[in-house]
């Protein structure tokens, strides 16, 4: 699979100077992944930077209003790298993994950050997403 966050292209403007410009492939390429490569991508990036004992991925853009076919997503992430972090630093932390993502395709995520303890009190279970409010 072709990791487009670290592939650069060199774009040279016409009529401008002779200088290249390296900016990000994925910056430049405007394109729709498929509802399988966006989980594929998802599952990718959430894996390498939490290694987490626990990951479920939902695409629930069906049920909302925009319908696009990766608009919405539910995420449970078990992972040690939450001990000791608040809610909201665990959200933080899985926005900025996802930022590309959610400055473009994705509309919405809910997250269930959960630390291995966490999850096993839950009896390995989270609460279902919110119904959708018409984005």
């Amino acid at each position: 699979m072709l990791d487009i966050a670290n592939c650069y292209i060199s774009l040279r403007q016409p009529n401008a100077d002779k200088s290249s410009v390296q900016k990000p492939l994925s910056q430049k390429l405007k394109f729709h992944l498929s509802p399988y490569s966006m989980h594929n991508l998802l599952q990718s990036k959430l894996s390498a930077a939490f290694l987490p004992s626990h990951l479920e991925i939902v695409n629930e853009s069906h049920r909302h209003a925009r319908r696009e076919s990766n608009s919405h997503f539910h995420i449970t992430l078990v992972s040690n790298a939450f001990a000791g972090q608040s809610l909201l630093a665990r959200h933080r932390a899985v926005n900025q993994v996802l930022a590309e993502e959610l400055a473009g395709e994705i509309h919405a995520i809910t997250l269930n950050t959960l630390t291995p303890d966490e999850w096993i009190a839950r009896g390995g279970a989270v609460e279902p997403s919110p119904q959708c409010k018409g984005g």
